[in-house]
């Protein structure tokens, strides 16, 4: 399937877009994880006929353009650029695929405006980051400390290929293609060097987060239907150990699949992936 490459103007952002499908075909906007960008859906998007399909850069991310100097990445304005992206489009109604960091994004965006969202796929992301309440104050200062209004300096590289190696160090592990896919798309030549085009502010933790009690509070105000994808060798272990997330979705499917955190860019598992996607898609139309 052919994609184009779109660049739109919203919330006084630009934003790359990769667009698969017919203009006139039920849009789903896809949401990439943290370090991500619009190339983590390139194997599935191919897979899910009969939809458009918009990938977006979030801001920060891959092609798209940063914040401004000075400004923090705060988690709710990631929800405020995907309502603006879809209003720059005349998109009133769409479905939301996130992964990650998008899925946490794709399910508070489900939340704020249910009207909007007519289904939520979820991979590998169970609702918004939080943090418990004692560490409010803590998790403040220690953002305001390390990001100190300045930009830290990008590492450079002599070759692609040295670039591609450190993206395989990330703590996710990530198969060599689907590293390629992503630093193609996210690093930049310049006198024979390269490094990374993302913004170095997106390592740092946003200033605040919600609560343990707000997410499941946002979580609970999910109303459309639901389709959770879940790696066996993927987050859950590590954040989710006592599944309690995954229990305060209304109206959720869960999937367990082989794969790890990045599977739906994984050759030997994309496939299922996408029949999952495909076949929940297919269940709302019955």
């Amino acid at each position: 399937m052919q994609f184009q490459e779109v660049t739109i103007h919203a919330n006084h952002l630009d934003f790359a877009l990769k667009i698969w499908g017919e203009d006139d075909a039920p849009v789903i906007f896809a949401l990439h994880g943290w370090l991500d960008n619009a190339a983590s859906f390139d194997l599935l998007a191919p897979l899910m006929s009969g939809y458009r399909i918009i990938a977006v850069d979030q801001c920060g991310h891959g092609k798209s353009s940063h914040r401004p100097p000075g400004v923090p990445y705060y988690f709710v304005d990631y929800v405020a650029d995907v309502f603006y992206i879809a209003d720059a489009l005349d998109i009133h109604d769409f479905i939301l695929l996130g992964h990650s960091m998008g899925a946490n994004v794709a399910s508070m965006m489900a939340a704020t405006f249910p009207e909007r969202v007519r289904a939520l796929m979820l991979v590998e992301g169970f609702g918004p980051a939080t943090r418990d309440v004692d560490q409010t104050i803590s998790g403040l200062r220690e953002s305001i400390e390390k990001f100190s209004g300045n930009e830290s300096a990008k590492r450079r590289y002599a070759e692609f290929s040295s670039l591609v190696k450190a993206r395989l160090q990330g703590h996710w592990p990530l198969t060599e293609e689907a590293a390629h896919l992503l630093c193609e798309r996210g690093s930049v030549e310049k006198d024979g060097l390269y490094t990374w085009s993302s913004d170095p502010r997106i390592n740092y933790s946003s200033p605040m987060r919600l609560t343990t009690e707000q997410g499941t509070f946002v979580r609970s105000k999910i109303e459309c239907p639901t389709q959770i994808i879940v790696a066996d060798e993927g987050i859950v272990p590590e954040f989710l150990e006592d599944k309690a997330p995954l229990n305060e979705f209304k109206h959720a499917t869960v999937s367990h699949l082989p794969g790890k955190h990045h599977l739906h860019m994984e050759r030997d598992h994309v496939d299922a992936v996408a029949n999952t996607l495909n076949a929940f898609l297919k269940s709302r139309k019955s």
